[in-house]
């Protein structure tokens, strides 16, 4: 994630990038642009998203703890945009309100205080939408 992450922070896709190929399935090898690249860490960010929300609505102690500790191991990468980041912190914020582990609540607490703090650094997707589409066109 770090990596990708950088990729789109420093612009550096197009130099680091463009003459690599990537392969998307199993049977095809293409090359990937700047703007489709942005395209698709946009969707791996919304399926990261959508695997922790699912995670964080189970109710066992590991599959919570576990998903708590790997969102507090990447939050320096992840969430990177801003809805992704407010659908994570409305479920943690859930968990610390009705969770009566003492462990989880401790470890959701801790994440949300790291989420709370890296909200600076997130994107709007509206304007990161806005801006690949206007290169894509």
């Amino acid at each position: 994630l770090s990596q990708l992450a950088h990729w789109l922070k420093n612009s550096s896709h197009p130099t680091e990038c463009d003459s690599r190929q990537v392969s998307f399935s199993t049977n095809e090898r293409t090359f990937i642009g700047s703007v489709h690249y942005e395209l698709t860490f946009y969707n791996w960010q919304a399926r990261l998203t959508k695997a922790f929300i699912a995670q964080l609505s189970e109710v066992g102690f590991m599959e919570l703890r576990n998903a708590l500790e790997v969102l507090v191991c990447t939050i320096a990468v992840f969430p990177f945009f801003k809805s992704h980041g407010c659908h994570i912190r409305k479920r943690v914020n859930k968990l610390v309100n009705l969770e009566v582990r003492g462990d989880i609540r401790t470890i959701a607490t801790r994440y949300l205080a790291m989420l709370k703090s890296s909200e600076l650094r997130w994107i709007a997707d509206d304007l990161y939408a806005k801006s690949v589409e206007g290169r894509l066109l």
